[in-house]
C-alpha cells in the first residue's frame, strides 16, 4: 500500500494455491527485501526447499511459520496488486529460483539431458490442484507431434513419484 518497509518485518503466506502459482508469484518477494523489509515467507512444504533458494540471507523460509508479531502480513498472490503490477512491470529477473544440484542430477538421470537423443526437453506438471476438478487427462498428449517441434521431448510429471515420459 505504499508504506515504508525499511526495517519492518513482513510475513507472506502462500496457502491454498497450486505450486505453479507459488513459484510464479515468488518473484515478488525479492522486491519486498529490496525495500528494506525483513521478509519471512511461509510456503507449503511441497515448495519450501525450492523457495529457500530465492534470496538466501534476505528472505527467511522457515520450516514452520513463526508465531510472533510482524509489522505487516500479506498473501503471496496479493503482491502483484500491492506493487501495482502491469504487463510491463512484472519482475523479470531470471532465474529467481535455483533447484538443488542433487535434485537436478536425480531428475536428469530419470528424464535425460539435451543432447541425449533430443534437442529440447519440457517437463509438464499436468496434475492440477483441488480447484481443477481432480486432475487433467494426459492420454491425448501421448504420441502427438508435440506442436511440430523437431527433437522435442516431453516428460509429463504426474505427481511426486510418477513420471510418464512422452516421446515426440
Amino acid at each position: 500500500r505504499g508504506e515504508d518497509l525499511h526495517g519492518k518485518s513482513i510475513v507472506v503466506y502462500a496457502a491454498g494455491w497450486g505450486a505453479g502459482d507459488e513459484i510464479m508469484f515468488a518473484r515478488y518477494l525479492p522486491l519486498l527485501a529490496a525495500r528494506g523489509a525483513e521478509v519471512t515467507f511461509c510456503p507449503p512444504g511441497r515448495v519450501r526447499r525450492l523457495m529457500r533458494s530465492l534470496d538466501p540471507g534476505r528472505i527467511a523460509v522457515p520450516d514452520e511459520c513463526p508465531d510472533r508479531p510482524f509489522d505487516f502480513s500479506t498473501s503471496l498472490i496479493g503482491l502483484p496488486e500491492r506493487f501495482g503490477t502491469t504487463l510491463q512491470t512484472v519482475p523479470a529477473r531470471v532465474p529467481y529460483l535455483h533447484p538443488e544440484p542433487d535434485l537436478v542430477a536425480a531428475w536428469r538421470s530419470r528424464i535425460g539431458s539435451p543432447g541425449e537423443g533430443r534437442e529440447f526437453g519440457v517437463g509438464l506438471c499436468w496434475q492440477g490442484g483441488w480447484f481443477v476438478g481432480g486432475g487433467r487427462e494426459v492420454d491425448d498428449l501421448a504420441g502427438k507431434d508435440q506442436a511440430g517441434v523437431a527433437g522435442l521431448d516431453v516428460a509429463v510429471l504426474v505427481g511426486v513419484d510418477d513420471l510418464l515420459p512422452v516421446r515426440g
